[in-house]
C-alpha cells in the first residue's frame, strides 16, 4: 500500500517537472541564462496572450517569440541619427530613451513599438541638459517665465514632470534670472545669474543630487560673479568670494580652492602695475613679467596666472607636433616686444631655442594655456612695428603683432620710399661725426 502511494506521488512530482519544464517562463528563463555578453535582457511579457522576451545588442532592439522561439528586430539606434541615452526596464518599465541630431528627445515603448517625443509639443522644444539614473532634466526657454519654471524633471520611472524650484529667490525677482546648467558627477549644478547687469542681486550656484530619490536642492553659495572655466581639462565653476577672491568648485560640488581672482593676484604677488602685460577677463587669465625669486639664480620670465586653476606658470616652452617639448628663453629686447593680439585672444613674442643656435617667433592662446611656433630661424628681431625672422635657408619673413605674415614696411613707410630712408641712415651717420 504504502509503495502504491510512493509511486503515485512520484508520478505527480515527474509530470509538475515536464510541465514546469515547458512553461513559458521556464522556456524564458533559459532564453536569458543564453545571452552572450553582448547582448542584455531588458524585459519580459508573457501572459495569456503573449510570451515574449526583449533584449538589445549594439544598438538594436529585438522581441524573442517563446512559442516560435525566433527573434526579431524591432528597433535600431543608428550612429549618427540617434544617441542612447537610457531606459527604465530596471525599473520595471518598456521603454528606452534617445535624442536625435535636432536635439529631440523621444520614448519608444518597445512592448508597443510606438514613439513619442517628450520635449517638443506642437513645435515649441525644451533643451535637453542631461540625466542620470530615474531622472531627465530638460531647459524652459521660453522668456518671460520664472526661474521656478525653468529647469524640468522629468521621471522615466512613472513618466512624470515637475519643476524644480528655488526658494532662496524672492518672488519679485524670480523672473529676473537667467539658468544655465552643468552635468556634475553626481548631480546637477544649477546657476542663476540676474539677466540685467544693473540689477542689484546676487548670483546663485545650486547643486541638485542625483543620488536622492526624490532630489536635494542645496544651495552651495551666492556671488557676485559665477561662471564656468576649464582647469586641465576638467570643468571647474568659479566664484567670487569678493572682487579679490575666488571659491573654486570640481563637479562633485565642492570646494576645489580658494584662491586670489585675476585682480587680486597683483598684490598677492606684489607686482607692480608696469609689468603687467595682458588681463583676459573673458578667458580669466592674467600674463605678466615677474623675477623668479624662489630659484638659487633670479631670472626674469614671462608668466600667467590662470583664474581657474588658482595657479602661477611659467611660459618657457612649446610642444612639437611630435610631442617633444622645447624650452626656450627671453632676453631683455624679447621682453619688451610682446604683444596682444587685437581680438585679445592671446600673446604674440619671440624667444631664442637651443641655447641661442635657434630663434623662434611664439604664439600664447588665452583660452588653451598653450604656445605654438607661428616661424622659426636662425634670428628673430622687431623692427617698423613687425617681426623679422631670418631663416637658415637665408629667406626672410615678416610678421605683424598678430603673429599674421605681412610686408616688411607700413603703407606709410612704403609710401615714402626708399631714399627716404637711405636720406634718414645717411643723416644719421653724418650725425654721428659732427
Amino acid at each position: 500500500m504504502d509503495f502504491y502511494f510512493f509511486r503515485k506521488a512520484l508520478l505527480m512530482c515527474v509530470m509538475s517537472f515536464v510541465m514546469c519544464s515547458c512553461s513559458n517562463e521556464h522556456k524564458a528563463k533559459r532564453f536569458i541564462k543564453d545571452l552572450n555578453g553582448n547582448q542584455e535582457y531588458l524585459f519580459q511579457d508573457i501572459d495569456k496572450e503573449n510570451a515574449y522576451v526583449y533584449w538589445e545588442s549594439n544598438g538594436g532592439y529585438y522581441q524573442y517569440d517563446i512559442e516560435t522561439e525566433n527573434s526579431h528586430r524591432i528597433f535600431e539606434i543608428k550612429e549618427g541619427t540617434h544617441t542612447y541615452l537610457g531606459n527604465n526596464c530596471y525599473l520595471g518599465g518598456v521603454d528606452i530613451f534617445y535624442i536625435d541630431t535636432y536635439g529631440n528627445v523621444f520614448r519608444r515603448d518597445l512592448r508597443a513599438n510606438e514613439e513619442v517625443c517628450i520635449n517638443n509639443n506642437n513645435g515649441y522644444r525644451k533643451t535637453y541638459v542631461g540625466g542620470y539614473n530615474h531622472s531627465m532634466f530638460f531647459y524652459n526657454e521660453y522668456e518671460g517665465q520664472s526661474c521656478d519654471e525653468k529647469l524640468i524633471e522629468y521621471n522615466i520611472a512613472d513618466l512624470t514632470t515637475k519643476y524644480v524650484k528655488f526658494s532662496d529667490i524672492p518672488q519679485e525677482f524670480k523672473e529676473d534670472y537667467a539658468l544655465s546648467t552643468v552635468v556634475g558627477h553626481y548631480g546637477l549644478l544649477i546657476i542663476l545669474q540676474p539677466k540685467d547687469w544693473y540689477l542689484d542681486v546676487p548670483s546663485y550656484l545650486y547643486y541638485y543630487n542625483f543620488e536622492r530619490e526624490d532630489g536635494l536642492l542645496r544651495k552651495l553659495c551666492q556671488s557676485d560673479m559665477i561662471r564656468v572655466g576649464m582647469a586641465k581639462d576638467e570643468i571647474v565653476i568659479i566664484t567670487e568670494e569678493d572682487v579679490n577672491t575666488a571659491v573654486i568648485y570640481n563637479l562633485y560640488a565642492n570646494v576645489k580652492k580658494e584662491c586670489p581672482t585675476i585682480y587680486g593676484w597683483p598684490q598677492h604677488r606684489g607686482l607692480p602695475s608696469g609689468n603687467i602685460i595682458a588681463e583676459s577677463y573673458n578667458n580669466n587669465i592674467l600674463c605678466y613679467i615677474a623675477n623668479d625669486d624662489n630659484n638659487l639664480i633670479s631670472s626674469v620670465n614671462l608668466y600667467y596666472y590662470d583664474g581657474n586653476t588658482g595657479e602661477e606658470v611659467v611660459i618657457d616652452s612649446f610642444t612639437q607636433p611630435d610631442g617633444k617639448s622645447v624650452d626656450f628663453v627671453m632676453g631683455a629686447n624679447e621682453r619688451s616686444h610682446i604683444y596682444t593680439t587685437w581680438d585679445d585672444s592671446g600673446l604674440v613674442f619671440c624667444g631664442e631655442t637651443d641655447w641661442g643656435n635657434e630663434c623662434a617667433l611664439l604664439r600664447f592662446d588665452f583660452a588653451t594655456r598653450k604656445v605654438s611656433v607661428i616661424d622659426r630661424g636662425s634670428e628673430v628681431s622687431f623692427t617698423r612695428n613687425r617681426f623679422k625672422v631670418e631663416h637658415h635657408n637665408g629667406t626672410t619673413s615678416w610678421y605683424n603683432t598678430d603673429g599674421e605674415e605681412s610686408e616688411p614696411e607700413s603703407i606709410v613707410q612704403e609710401s615714402r620710399g626708399y631714399f627716404y630712408d637711405m636720406g634718414v641712415e645717411l643723416g644719421n651717420y653724418i650725425n654721428d661725426w659732427f
